[in-house]
């Protein structure tokens, strides 16, 4: 068994449970989160090795996210959703390298 945590920050009921599901399966110890505020308290609760992060939720953007996350000292591998498909959007992530 893997002793890694991963967030999934997924407003999407249905997609968060799939994805938390497969990590889980894969051995991985999963906490969740259902906005960019859930995840950011979570965060700072749990320490955790990777994030999965919707762009789109509700409260913020998983960018917006990811950049919190950064600030207050977490370097956990970030791996982000989305269903967006324009250039931007794909590569704004790829800036927000450590």
């Amino acid at each position: 068994m893997n002793s890694y945590t991963v967030l999934v920050a997924e407003d999407d009921h249905g997609l968060r449970d799939v994805v938390a599901r497969a990590l889980r399966s894969e051995g991985f110890e999963v906490v969740t989160a259902v906005d960019g505020a859930q995840a950011l308290k979570t965060v700072a609760a749990v320490p955790v090795d990777a994030v999965v992060l919707d762009i789109g939720l509700p409260d913020s953007d998983g960018r917006d996210v990811c950049q919190a996350l950064r600030a207050r000292g977490c370097d956990a591998a970030v791996i982000f959703l989305t269903a967006r498909g324009n250039v931007t959007d794909r590569l704004a992530g790829f800036l927000l390298r450590r």
